[in-house]
C-alpha cells in the first residue's frame, strides 16, 4: 500500500530565514487563489532513506508564528519532493498533497481566531499564552493529518479524498474571516 507522509516543521522564530535571499525564496504561501503543482516540489527524492517507507511525495509544510504574532502557512518547496519514477502528473497525489497544505491553513485560522480574542485585550496578555493556543492547535493538527492520511489510505482511495476535499472546503470557509490578507515576502523570506 503507498504511503505518503506530510513533515512539520515547527518554529517560533521572528522569520522563516536560512540564508536565503528574498530573490531565492524557497516558500510559497498558503493562499487561496494559489495551487501547488508538480513544480514546486524542488527537493530531491531520496529513494534509499524511503525503502522501507513506500511514500509517493514528500510534503514539508510549516506552521510558523512571528514575534508579533502572525500565524504562517508555508510550503517549503527545496524540502517537498515526489518520485517522479512512481508518479508522474498524478492529480489525485497532488490533490492529497494540497490538502494537507490547506489543513495546515485551516488549523492557523483557528489559532488566529483564538489570538484575536486577546489582540483588543486592555490588558498585557503574556507571550505564553499565544505559545499555548499555537501548540495546542498545532498538536491538534498533526492528529487530524493523521485521520487524513488513515482515512484516504494517503490519497489512494478517490472517494474518500473527494470527502476530505468537500470538508476541508467548508472548514475553511467557516473561518474564512481569519485568513491572513497581509502577507509579505519579508515575513518568511527575510
Amino acid at each position: 500500500m503507498k504511503k505518503y507522509w506530510i513533515i512539520f516543521l515547527f518554529y517560533l522564530l521572528k522569520n522563516c530565514s536560512f540564508g536565503q535571499k528574498k530573490d531565492s525564496c524557497n516558500y510559497i504561501p498558503w493562499k487561496e487563489t494559489i495551487k501547488l503543482n508538480w513544480g514546486n516540489f524542488k527537493g530531491k527524492y531520496d529513494h534509499s532513506s524511503n525503502i522501507n517507507i513506500p511514500t509517493a511525495a514528500i510534503t514539508n509544510c510549516i506552521l510558523s508564528m512571528t514575534k508579533d504574532k502572525k500565524v504562517l502557512v508555508l510550503f517549503d518547496q527545496l524540502k517537498s519532493s515526489f518520485d517522479d519514477q512512481k508518479f508522474i502528473n498524478d492529480s489525485l497525489l497532488l490533490s492529497h498533497e494540497q490538502l494537507h497544505f490547506d489543513i495546515l491553513e485551516y488549523f492557523a485560522r483557528k489559532i488566529r481566531k483564538e489570538h484575536a480574542k486577546y489582540d483588543d485585550a486592555d490588558e498585557i496578555i503574556p507571550d505564553e499564552k499565544y505559545h499555548n493556543i499555537f501548540h495546542h492547535y498545532f498538536n491538534e493538527s498533526e492528529l487530524f493529518q493523521t485521520l487524513y492520511d488513515n482515512e484516504t489510505e494517503h490519497g489512494s482511495i478517490k472517494e474518500k479524498q473527494e470527502e476530505w476535499i468537500y470538508k476541508v472546503k467548508i472548514l475553511l470557509d467557516e473561518l474564512k474571516d481569519y485568513t491572513l490578507n497581509d502577507i509579505s515576502i519579508e515575513d518568511y523570506c527575510p
